[in-house]
């Protein structure tokens, strides 16, 4: 790549929360069991992707060539085995990341390298400012 061009590392990238929108949960408290004993595949095996998001992410890597983000509010394990899971079912998301809705929402709302965020929790959609928006099948 030569001076001045943009790459796939510079492109702004899009993020998804992976909780309820991505996938939605089955049985909490043998999640929340997992999660304690640090089972990171059977908490995840507790979650059932929504296939119609998972596609409409795969039309935005491969249409647009835009990189995209998942965030997690799980420990970083299952963050990791979320990644893992990711690339089993052929989605190339770029980085999933783990941490609390405090962390990200100040650091997105700022951050020049992130251009929306799909978050389906109402309550958060002023703290990443202008970025959040309401993930609707109906709007592609």
């Amino acid at each position: 790549m030569e001076r001045g061009q943009i790459g796939i590392e510079s492109r702004p990238s899009t993020v998804f929360v992976f909780e309820g929108l991505i996938a939605h949960q089955t049985h909490k408290n043998a999640e929340r069991f997992a999660l304690r004993l640090h089972q990171w595949e059977v908490a995840l095996d507790t979650w059932i992707f929504d296939f119609n998001v998972c596609n409409y992410i795969e039309l935005i890597i491969d249409r647009y060539r835009t990189p995209v983000d998942v965030i997690t509010w799980r420990p970083r394990g299952f963050a990791d085995a979320l990644a893992n899971r990711f690339s089993e079912i052929g989605l190339s998301i770029q980085e999933v990341k783990s941490g609390t809705y405090a962390y990200f929402s100040p650091r997105y709302a700022v951050d020049s390298a992130v251009t929306t965020v799909y978050d389906p929790d109402p309550m958060h959609s002023h703290g990443y400012g202008f970025k959040c928006r309401e993930f609707n099948l109906g709007n592609r």
